[in-house]
């Protein structure tokens, strides 16, 4: 038989067992979604270096080109400061893509830096730490000083901040050019060509984008002047909406970005 005070020693143990883990459920819940923020910031940041090398007629994406759509992201430019390049005139549009030598061997560090993290994929300040430890380089010189836990931090925190606020939602979908979309962008929100296409392949990337309203204005008068405005572009299809999505059913397509379900009366075309 067990004794009254063998039961009450089990019974501690499984309930510290119990506490010790969902405390480590919780931290892997919170370090999970730092990390996708993270990877997602990537996503955007390469697709938009390759944005900016073809508009300089290139096919070829450099470290320069990585580090200036990096800047562009608010909380990596408040660290770093921000790149202020304007976008190249436009030119004949181009499919293939490389990487320089150096920049390759970068990204292939990161992948490495992932894996000692036992990190599923690599993610933005995966990228910064092997930039900053290439001899040599500009890039290294900027960003030594960056904290690299803090930044992926930041990156989580700053999709929490746009959930509290208010403002409107424009989802993503496999109709609209993404021209004219950051065409919209300019318009609407007297944003810069560089920036109007860096918040365009935010939209693309994680499947919305977020704007919040003007100091003085409401949501629903900002909602009317978009969608008025959309309207204008050809973009009539366009959702825009106050609702905040819930993206976690939402479908990756390779050429598409992460697009919308049926939730907002949207459908898949063709």
């Amino acid at each position: 038989m067990i004794t009254s005070s063998a039961e009450d020693i089990v019974n501690v143990l499984v309930l510290c067992t119990m506490s010790l883990l969902c405390i480590y459920l919780v931290v892997r819940y919170i370090v999970g979604k730092r990390q996708l923020e993270a990877e997602a910031e990537l996503g955007i940041v390469l697709r938009f270096a390759v944005w900016t090398a073809h508009r300089e007629g290139t096919c070829l994406v450099t470290i320069d080109h990585f580090l200036r759509a990096a800047r562009r992201n608010p909380r990596v430019a408040a660290r770093v400061g921000p790149d202020l390049t304007p976008l190249g005139p436009h030119q004949e549009e181009q499919t293939e893509v490389r990487f320089s030598p150096d920049f390759a061997l970068a990204l292939g560090q990161a992948k490495a830096s992932a894996r000692g993290r036992r990190a599923s994929e690599y993610d933005l300040c995966d990228v910064f730490a092997s930039l900053r430890v290439m001899p040599g380089t500009s890039a290294a010189k900027l960003l030594e000083s960056l904290d690299l836990e803090e930044l992926r931090l930041s990156l989580s925190e700053a999709k929490t901040a746009s959930a509290k606020a208010t403002g409107i939602y424009i989802l993503n979908d496999d109709r609209s050019k993404m021209a004219d979309v950051a065409k919209l962008f300019e318009r609407q929100f007297n944003l810069d060509p560089a920036e109007a296409a860096y918040q365009m392949l935010r939209v693309h990337v994680l499947g919305y984008g977020f704007f919040a309203e003007p100091s003085g204005g409401t949501s629903m008068q900002l909602l009317e002047q978009a969608r008025a405005r959309a309207k204008e572009l050809g973009l009539a299809e366009l959702v825009i909406t106050t609702e905040r999505p819930d993206t976690r059913s939402w479908k990756r397509s390779a050429t598409h970005g992460l697009l919308p379900d049926a939730e907002f009366g949207w459908t898949r075309s063709g």
